[in-house]
């Protein structure tokens, strides 16, 4: 009797073990070590570790936008060990309960997708590629709101639409429209201008 039962505990624990990695496997594609960093954790450390630990702050003496100071870690020391999720600091900040010891400390937590890559880069021995950009800032999303404004140079125009672009607005609108294989439509007289423009004034 003790033996199946022993036998029964021994095959539920393989059935689980199993089973819990597939569901690894599931919630984090199966990707090789370059494009695990590239394509999971480079963009989680641009996007939610920079604010505090990038060039303009480097809060607990971490800094992550270069490849040397993030192997290097914080005043306390590496915050990951190769090959070791569980025992790394980095995992038990982005998987603490406690608001004190979160990290990243406002917005949203870490999803458990986000969560996975990490564990999984690091058990897979945390490589950072040397292919990879070094400063993280350069790979961070540049949102069109944060983009410096440059003075984009006037299309030029076939010879029958230059004469009616007035000003360079007009010339990109052309020059969409000749992209498009449209024709413009004929300019509008006074008469019309003045309609429309009561109608944008104090509508129909």
């Amino acid at each position: 009797m003790k033996g199946r039962i022993r036998q029964f505990a021994e095959t539920a624990c393989a059935q689980l073990l199993v089973m819990k990695i597939w569901l690894t496997l599931l919630a984090v594609p199966v990707l090789s070590e370059g494009m695990l960093f590239e394509e999971r954790v480079l963009p989680i450390f641009a996007d939610r570790c920079l604010q505090c630990h990038g060039a303009k702050s480097q809060k607990g003496g971490l800094r992550l936008d270069f490849r040397e100071s993030a192997l290097r870690g914080g005043d306390s020391g590496k915050i990951w060990l190769p090959g070791r999720s569980e025992e790394s600091e980095i995992v038990r900040r982005i998987t603490a309960s406690h608001p004190d010891l979160r990290m990243p400390p406002k917005g949203r937590a870490l999803s458990s997708k986000q969560i996975a890559a990490i564990r999984q880069w690091i058990d897979q021995g945390a490589r950072w590629p040397d292919t990879v950009a070094l400063n993280l800032e350069q790979a961070a999303p540049k949102f069109w709101s944060l983009r410096p404004l440059v003075l984009p140079a006037v299309p030029e125009l076939p010879l029958e639409w230059a004469s009616r672009a007035k000003n360079p607005v007009d010339a990109f609108v052309f020059h969409r429209l000749a992209v498009n294989q449209l024709a413009p439509s004929p300019e509008a007289d006074r008469p019309l201008l003045i309609r429309r423009l009561a109608y944008d004034l104090l509508g129909l």
